[in-house]
Order: structure tokens, then sequence, then C-alpha cells
């Protein structure tokens, strides 16, 4: 939703809208406050466009319990969360070439 609503305001911002202007239609078409309207077009014009993250699912499975320490401590190091992680994980192994062709 935050990077729906920044990327909202970059596109009035590219199009030439003044930032009072900008702040009015994004708090109007978003239902929040001009306050809160202003920080986006704020992030909007100091950093940009931003990611919009795809959407997410509960995945519920069982991981060895030293395969899960080692994992929660990764998370800890690099100030990522365990999904975070995870997925990175996941779209490593399956981006590799052999990947999926039943070999194993």
């Amino acid at each position: 939703m935050l990077a729906a609503r920044i990327n909202a305001a970059v596109g009035l911002l590219d199009d030439g809208v003044g930032v009072a202007e900008a702040v009015r239609v994004l708090a109007d078409r978003f239902g929040v406050s001009t306050r809160q309207a202003r920080r986006y077009v704020e992030a909007a014009r100091d950093h940009g466009a931003v990611a919009v993250p795809e959407p997410t699912v509960v995945v519920t499975l069982r991981l060895p319990a030293r395969l899960l320490a080692r994992l929660r401590a990764q998370a800890v190091r690099s100030q990522r969360t365990l999904g975070c992680l995870v997925a990175q994980a996941v779209t490593e192994l399956l981006d590799r070439p052999w990947a999926g062709r039943g070999d194993d």
C-alpha cells in the first residue's frame, strides 16, 4: 500500500503537478490526511519510485532445529526476516540451471 501511494505521488510529480496539488490529490484519492499525503509526496520527490512488493501467503513447514537456529541467527545478522531469507534461498535454488529437471 505504501509503495503504491508513493508511486502515485511520483506519477503526479512527473506529470508536472505541483507539490501542494499533489498532496490534495493523494489525500482525496487515498482518504488520508494532508499531512500523510505530504509524506508520500516528499518520499516521491526525495527517493523516486519504489518497488511494489509481491503479495505473500503463509506457509507452514518443518525444519530441523539446528537449521532453524542457523536461519534465525542469519536473520539477526542480516537484519532481515526469516521469510525474506527463505524466499531468497528458494528463489536461488529454483533459478539454478538444473532446477526442476528431476535428476535427483
